[in-house]
């Protein structure tokens, strides 16, 4: 019963020439990391050397692997994680809840020689700054073996992202092309020396935020996240690295896709006021995995993927705001057109018309 209900948010989302009917979220693997956050939260943080004392203290489950693993679970896709964890409290707690959450995780080790990826997290209300400190621990062990070529036999859709070794992302990636499966990589987070051009080339769908899309392209960061155009030109850039579509998120400016010479704009979810945006980015990727994987459109499921993030900012948290299909009401959802022919710059309506045609 909740495995149906879960599915038919994605139901909704079709196009106009397929019954609903036939569509239901199909296999996603995640290949990625699992973190456990530790968060404090007081008046501001701590400047170098200074000792300060905070109101509250908070655990969480997180990571952008397991975030984006637990949401496309939520929204019906068979979901198998791939990943490691220490041989700790933490690891068998990851374990628990991504079990809980319907996450399949059975390619899940545990390791002995690292401890489960943890963040230290320190908010400060007064300035609304926080300081984030990563130990990648056990993630930084899952290596390119690891990742078991059989379990994409059947698999629609592959997300992986870099906080793990990028040769193991890299694996991930060919094993997906060689299976037909359409892979996203999450550009997050840049590491200093930058992304090997093999990844961008590998990926069916390159997909950073507006940050992560200013360093990979090289430009200026605050100029390329001003504007659509901006992210357009910075989109290009990793066009010619080597990336085949380039699917960016903007924040409050939403989110870009760019395919050959064709980029469509997808404005933010109207009349959402966001509470927390943590994780958003997760739950959009993991939304958008289920959608595909259900045989949208690759627009359709930036569609759908935009309606189910706007959910998740209106809760705090990151895995505890996202939804379920139980949690949203879809129905009145429009059919979105299909994609115009030529080159230049459209905007997806509302309504589910491209203007600029």
């Amino acid at each position: 019963m909740m495995r149906t209900a879960m599915r038919s948010v994605l139901l909704l989302c079709i196009a106009a020439h397929k019954s609903a009917t036939a569509l239901t979220p199909g296999k996603v693997i995640v290949v990625g990391s699992h973190n456990q956050d530790l968060i404090t939260s007081g008046a501001r943080i701590p400047r170098p050397g200074e000792t300060v004392l905070h109101d509250t203290f908070s655990q969480a489950f997180g990571g952008k692997g397991a975030n984006q693993a637990v949401q496309a679970a939520l929204l019906g896709a068979e979901t198998h994680f791939v990943g490691k964890v220490g041989d700790d409290a933490y690891g068998a707690a990851a374990l628990e809840n991504l079990r809980d959450r319907g996450v399949i995780i059975d390619n899940v080790r545990t390791t002995i020689t690292a401890p489960t990826g943890v963040a230290f997290v320190a908010v400060g209300a007064e300035d609304e700054t926080n300081s984030i400190v990563v130990v990648p621990g056990a993630n930084f062990e899952l290596a390119p073996d690891d990742v078991d070529a059989a379990i994409f036999d059947g698999a629609g859709v592959l997300l992986c992202q870099l906080e793990i070794p990028q040769a193991t992302t890299l694996r991930a990636l060919e094993v997906a092309a060689a299976a037909g499966c359409v892979s996203v990589l999450n550009a997050a987070p840049v590491p200093p020396g930058g992304v090997d051009d093999a990844l961008l080339r590998a990926a069916s769908i390159v997909c950073p935020n507006e940050v992560e899309l200013a360093l990979l392209a090289g430009a200026n960061e605050k100029a390329t996240a001003a504007t659509v155009a901006g992210a357009v030109c910075a989109a290009k850039d990793l066009q010619r690295r080597g990336a085949k579509c380039v699917l960016a998120t903007l924040g409050g400016n939403g989110s870009l896709l760019v395919e050959g010479d064709l980029a469509i704009h997808v404005p933010v979810v109207a009349g959402v006021t966001p509470v927390d945006t943590t994780g958003a980015g997760d739950s959009f990727l993991g939304a958008f995995a289920a959608a595909k994987s259900a045989g949208l459109s690759t627009l359709a499921a930036v569609r759908a993927a935009s309606v189910v993030a706007a959910r998740s900012v209106q809760g705090r948290g990151a895995q505890p705001s996202y939804a379920s299909a139980a949690d949203l009401d879809l129905d009145a959802l429009p059919v979105v057109e299909a994609l115009p022919e030529g080159a230049g710059l459209f905007t997806l309506r509302a309504d589910g018309t491209i203007a600029g045609r």
